[in-house]
């Protein structure tokens, strides 16, 4: 009985109080916190030259990239925005060391997808070939829909 009884309180303690996260901690200003790339493949029409970043976000909140047509977009996002996101990097394994993100065949003519995240007081890079070319599980994909929503998330913000 005491039991269910502190379980109900630790409930109702989480719904009054929120599910709120600890602040995750990153550099400030013009430091770059998240960076996301896609790099070329090899194959015809491709010069070997790699874009710009498909986004970046910065320590004191400005968020910058392109879209597929080539235009770019910049915007402030808020401090809890910039939160927000490292927080769904943190669910995406994002903030620990990079796990093998080897595809289960090889691609050999794809371009990598490389996600750098500078918190916490670490700079993790994840970098996965081919990315989003096949079915993925696991690891990739987690990383795959962190990129697409994050990605999705900035354009949709963007003026």
């Amino acid at each position: 009985m005491r039991i269910l009884l502190l379980a109900g309180l630790c409930g109702l303690l989480t719904v009054l109080t929120g599910c709120q996260r600890a602040d995750v901690d990153h550099p400030g200003g013009d430091a770059v916190v998240l960076q996301i790339v896609r790099t070329a493949g090899m194959g015809p029409g491709t010069n070997g030259d790699d874009p710009p970043p498909l986004l970046e976000v910065l320590g004191d909140g400005t968020v910058s990239g392109y879209r597929d047509d080539g235009t770019t977009y910049s915007f402030r996002a808020t401090e809890a925005d910039v939160q927000r996101l490292l927080h769904r990097g943190d669910d995406a394994g994002l903030l620990d060391d990079p796990p093998d993100y080897e595809p289960p065949t090889a691609i050999w003519d794809a371009g990598n997808t490389e996600v750098l995240v500078v918190a916490d007081g670490h700079t993790r890079e994840h970098v996965a070939n081919g990315l989003g070319a096949v079915d993925e599980s696991g690891a990739r994909a987690r990383l795959e829909v962190f990129v697409d929503d994050t990605v999705a998330w900035a354009r949709s913000h963007a003026a």
